[in-house]
Parts: structure tokens; sequence; C-alpha cells
């Protein structure tokens, strides 16, 4: 069917436009004049067109972001729960969303709704921004007539997840002030300070010790090929990056992370907290449990542990259950399978993976705050033993002079 753009009056004379499916253009002026208004212009829009415009909503990376749409999924939880019509809240959400671009995708959304599709549909065609996960939760409250209450699931769902996401990032503010410091502090040693005595060694015609040479060595190598360093590094992060894109070395690698002692336990914790979080809150809203894992396995960051998820799902299927197929795959750690074990049998799974989902957000909390326990002196400590380094370096060069001179 094609698509028509609209520019009218409301009753009051205040301008607006949108968008509307319909057989032909009389069909739109019709609508237009039933719903009180006064079309001033009504033009088909191809398809291409229509493409091209939801691209450059979706190349926008803050059209919407994770705050916004947390901010308009409580906020639209309200207004449905006050008795707000549906299209009315939209409108109001979009006045409160900063950029043009998120405002655009809310219109049309508001213009979709008013011509007669489910909340859940419109959001479908912005799949950058409302996710699998969140549209599917809004088909379940759609189908059960309970709009305000799924919603007020899913912004505190959004809510804890954002939490749980500003935790490790807080965390991690410290170790990386740190990290750079000393990156800087050692960037001083090596270009102004070490070349001073490298002059004076190079005036004694002397020949200098091994760690002497080397640290003069490298200090010189910075200073004179610092653009090939650059250059290095930017190519081994586009590697690193297009390596783990790719999906074969995505897998490897992400099966070598499993590997590593402290960080495989904290990516697991991670994980099975984002996997009974997001699990919990579909069961929660209506989703059935099989179409459930299948949208969680895609949430899931890890593709070991997607993997291992997908096979629950296909054993699901079978009527084995959840908890042994999780236990086979030697993936999840074992208090996670036995409280869904639990869940399970007393029939109230969507409860214990909420309880599981609070129980490893804490961990992971004390998962990085132990993990950051040691790397903070193990930085400090780092940083001391190369400097030191530095240090005896150029004593050693300056007693051997001495020595010279006597």
């Amino acid at each position: 069917m094609p698509l028509f753009h609209y520019r009218a009056l409301t009753a009051k004379g205040e301008p607006f436009e949108g968008e509307m499916d319909a057989a032909k253009k009389e069909a739109v002026i019709s609508w237009l004049h039933e719903a009180g208004q006064v079309p001033i212009e009504v033009k088909s829009i191809s398809n291409s067109a229509v493409s091209v415009q939801k691209a450059k909503i979706f190349g926008s990376k803050k059209a919407l972001s994770a705050q916004d749409v947390n901010l308009i999924t409580g906020k639209l939880a309200i207004m449905l729960r006050a008795g707000l019509p549906l299209d009315n809240a939209l409108g109001m959400l979009a006045d409160l969303v900063p950029s043009r671009a998120g405002q655009q995708i809310l219109e049309k959304i508001q213009t979709d709704v008013q011509n007669g599709d489910p909340l859940s549909k419109a959001m479908q065609a912005y799949p950058q921004v409302f996710d699998k996960l969140y549209v599917n939760t809004l088909k379940a409250g759609e189908a059960a007539g309970a709009m305000d209450t799924v919603l007020e699931r899913l912004a505190d769902y959004l809510e804890r997840s954002r939490e749980l996401k500003e935790t490790i990032k807080s965390a991690l503010i410290y170790p990386a002030i740190l990290f750079f410091v000393a990156l800087v502090s050692l960037g001083i040693l090596l270009i102004y300070v070490v070349p001073q005595f490298s002059d004076l060694f190079a005036g004694m015609g002397q020949a200098m010790p091994l760690p002497t040479a080397i640290v003069i060595g490298v200090s010189e190598f910075i200073r004179h090929w610092w653009w090939m360093i650059l250059l290095l590094l930017i190519a081994a992060y586009a590697a690193a990056h297009f390596m783990y894109n790719h999906p074969r070395t995505r897998k490897v690698i992400d099966q070598r992370l499993l590997t590593i002692p402290l960080l495989s336990d904290l990516i697991k914790k991670i994980e099975v907290a984002r996997f009974s979080r997001t699990l919990g809150t579909l069961t929660a809203n209506g989703v059935p449990l099989l179409n459930g894992l299948s949208i969680v396995a895609e949430t899931v960051k890890n593709t070991v542990l997607s993997e291992a998820l997908g096979s629950v799902s296909n054993q699901l299927r079978e009527g084995k259950g959840m908890a042994k197929p999780l236990t086979k795959s030697g993936m999840f750690p074992q208090l996670a399978v036995q409280l869904i074990h639990v869940g399970e049998e007393t029939g109230e799974l969507e409860k214990m993976l909420n309880q599981l989902a609070d129980i490893y957000d804490n961990e992971v909390k004390e998962t990085v705050k132990r993990l950051l326990t040691l790397l903070e002196p193990a930085l400090i400590i780092g940083l001391g033993v190369i400097i030191a380094a530095i240090i005896m370096s150029i004593l050693l060069a300056i007693l051997g002079l001495n020595e010279f001179a006597v």
C-alpha cells in the first residue's frame, strides 16, 4: 500500500504533518476531514525515499540513547496508568527528547499508532532503538491488555541494566586515569629526561652499560618514530575490531576469555545476570519461555554462552526442561542452575530468575571491586618498577663515568 506524507491544520489552526498508508490520495484527505483537520498538502512518498529517511534516522547514534529509551518507557507507563490516550502520550514524549532525530522517531510512531498500528509494530520499524526484547515484551502486554504494567516492568529492567553497566564503568575510571598518568610519566621520562643524559654520555666517548643503552635506544626510537608507533596502534585497534566482529575469530576470542581465571568468573557472572534479568522480564510479561530463550540468546554478548543457550532452547523444545541442559553445557555457575531448577519444580521460574539476577548483580559488583583491589596496586607497582629501572640505568652510566674520571 502506498505511503503518503500530509500537512494539515488542526481545528485550532495549528499546523502539523505526518505519514499514512492508504490506497489513494483521496483516502488520506477523507481521513483528515473525518478527524476534523484541514488538509493543506498530501503527496506520495516512494519506498526508497522512506528507506533513505529511516536510514538517516537510524544512522544517528544520538537519535535516542539508552537513557532516553528508559525515560520514555517510564513516562509512558505513568501516562497510560493515568488514563491518557496512547497517541497523546507519544506526542508529549516527543517534547522530552533533546535530539531532533529522536523527536522524528516518536512522531512517526505516533502517526503509525494514530493510523491503527499497535505500538509494538510501530516501534519494530526502529530496531536500533527498540530491540527485539523490547518489542516482544510490548506485544505480550498488548495481548494481555496490560500495557502500563508491562512498560513499568520494562522501565525497571532497563534501569537495572543501566545501573549494572554504570557500576562497571565507574569502577574502571580510577584504573584508567592511573594507567593514563603512568603512560604520561613514562613519556616525559623517555622523551624529555633521558635524551639529556644521552647527549652527556655520547660526549664522553665511553661505552655505556647495557641497561642504559637499552633505555636510550627506546627513547631515541620513540622520539624519531612516534608516528609509526601511532600508526601501529591504530592498525592493531582496527585489526582487533575486525577480528572481534568476524564470527569465527569472535568465537575463538570468547572461548579464550572464558579460560582466563579471574576474568572468566566475571564474564560468566555478568552474562548470568543479563540472562536472568532478561528472561525473568520476558516471562513476567507473558512471553512464552521458548520464545524468551531465543531472544535472550541474542542479548548474551559472549558467543560461546549464546550458543549454549541455543542448545538449551532446542532441548527445551523437546520437553527436557531448562536446568538439565544448562548443567550439561558446563558454561553456567552451579548456583544459577540449582535456582533455575528450583523455579521449574515449584512453578515460580519467573520469581527465581529475578532473584537470581539480583544475586548476580551484587556478585558482579563485588567481583569488580576485588579485581580493582588487585589491579590498582599492580599498576602502581608496575609503574614504579619501570621508572626505577630507567633511573637505575641512568645511575649505572653516571657511576661508570665517575670511575672513568677517577
